[in-house]
């Protein structure tokens, strides 16, 4: 679907089951005579955040509409994720959060209007704010508890992570700095003053609710004389979103699965490591917990340093924030480079293709992976095995990490002709992802 249209088309409640699409002429009308010219999303979001809150009852039809399909995005998440396993469809999920009838005026007030009384573009962008109070909306809650599904909110999640365990996450699952990996530390201790000091010191009880504005003062405060330069309460809202959604993942991840194919291909790969870097049965297992920890890390190592030559030898700032932002767009957010092209006012998805050169890109992450394995395994399998095997052995240790490498980026270059196929396991796209939420 063209993206422009979601701002006129209003996704509603089909009585016959599902849901269907309805287009709204008023909506349609007004962006057309009022922004005839603008095809740009993002500043088209942005025109008509600004008329609805200069109380254009147009403008927050436009809005309205857009939030129904952000809506139906978050509520297939859901359904994708957890559906089969806790016997519930879209159609179930649907009729507590696609409420809207369309009505300029009414005294009805749905969903939509509540996410856009709400919202801060300060604080996030319209289709992650409305993404969050869909996940957090309390009869969809109560529905998916009674399936057994309880889905924690992002301030429970923060409320429930130790300081210790935020570090084990960031740095075994996630690869950051030690530096970023501090700071990180710092909001969420920060966060656990504050926050979680006045839930427990109030006896509350129930859904945890987003922190006040009178509540991230106090967090700033408190992080004044620990980080400079001083962040302002909404970097912190928008930190602490950031460290919640890494949390998500790790969890969420532990559970994934992955294709035969994938799996047969890393097993052949990893039993040639095994084969050839250690002396038998009882180290192999603990020789493989090493080498899939270093694989990450290489991974994460490489995407650091070639992004960041990328973006280091790109005419001028502008040119390195539209690589970054098209990188984020197309790994996370999982847009077509189509798509990619209207928000960034690029033209056409070959100037998209031009600016990423994801081919290049992946040749350049693969060769400073391997260089990093080879050195990291080499040191590794010293304790494994003797020199002799190692040395005897180089050639198949060699073919074995160029498998696991080529497999890893072919599988990124096949998912990327799918923008929605990245939302399957891809450890290339996770840690892209993980790495420019960093930003």
């Amino acid at each position: 679907m063209n993206e422009l249209v979601k701002y006129w088309t209003l996704l509603r409640i089909n009585p016959a089951g599902g849901y269907q699409t309805e287009k709204l002429a008023i909506a349609q009308t007004y962006i057309a005579q009022t922004y005839p010219d603008l095809t740009e999303l993002h500043q088209l979001q942005q025109h008509l955040t600004r008329d609805y809150q200069n109380h254009s009852t147009e403008a927050e039809l436009c809005l309205r509409c857009f939030i129904s399909h952000c809506t139906l995005e978050e509520c297939s998440s859901i359904v994708r994720q957890f559906g089969e396993c806790y016997q519930f469809n879209q159609s179930d999920v649907l009729g507590y959060v696609l409420d809207d009838d369309g009505l300029a005026t009414s005294d009805y007030s749905p969903l939509s209007k509540k996410i856009l009384a709400s919202y801060n573009p300060a604080i996030a962008t319209l289709n992650t704010w409305a993404t969050r109070l869909v996940r957090q909306h309390p009869a969809l809650n109560q529905f998916l508890k009674q399936q057994g599904l309880f889905l924690k909110s992002d301030w429970a999640v923060l409320n429930s992570t130790t300081l210790k365990r935020l570090q084990q996450v960031l740095s075994k699952r996630f690869y950051w700095s030690t530096e970023a990996i501090q700071t990180a530390t710092l909001y969420l201790e920060s966060y656990h003053t504050v926050y979680l000091s006045d839930r427990i010191a109030e006896g509350s009880q129930g859904r945890c609710k987003e922190p006040t504005p009178e509540q991230l003062k106090r967090m700033a405060n408190y992080l004044q004389p620990k980080l400079n330069p001083i962040v302002s309460p909404n970097q912190i809202l928008n930190q602490l979103f950031a460290i919640a959604e890494c949390l998500r993942q790790h969890h969420l991840n532990r559970y994934q699965t992955e294709s035969i194919e994938d799996k047969t291909i890393q097993i052949k790969a990893e039993q040639k490591l095994v084969d050839s870097s250690s002396n038998g049965l009882d180290s192999s297992e603990e020789f493989l917990y090493h080498y899939r920890a270093q694989f990450r890390k290489c991974l994460n190592a490489a995407l650091e340093t070639v992004i960041q030559d990328y973006t280091s030898r790109l005419p001028g700032q502008t040119k390195a924030d539209q690589f970054r932002t098209a990188l984020r767009l197309l790994y996370c957010q999982k847009i077509t480079m189509t798509q990619i092209a209207e928000q960034l006012d690029l033209k056409r998805q070959d100037n998209v293709a031009r600016l990423l050169k994801l081919k290049t890109l992946r040749a350049d992450v693969g060769l400073h992976m391997l260089k990093g394995l080879k050195q990291d395994i080499s040191e590794t399998a010293q304790n494994f095995a003797d020199p002799e095997r190692l040395n005897r052995f180089a050639d198949a240790i060699d073919a074995a990490l160029h498998d696991q490498v080529d497999a890893l980026l072919e599988k990124d270059a096949q998912q990327s002709k799918t923008p929605k196929a990245y939302q399957k396991d891809n450890l290339f796209a996770e840690q892209l992802c993980a790495l420019l939420s960093r930003d």
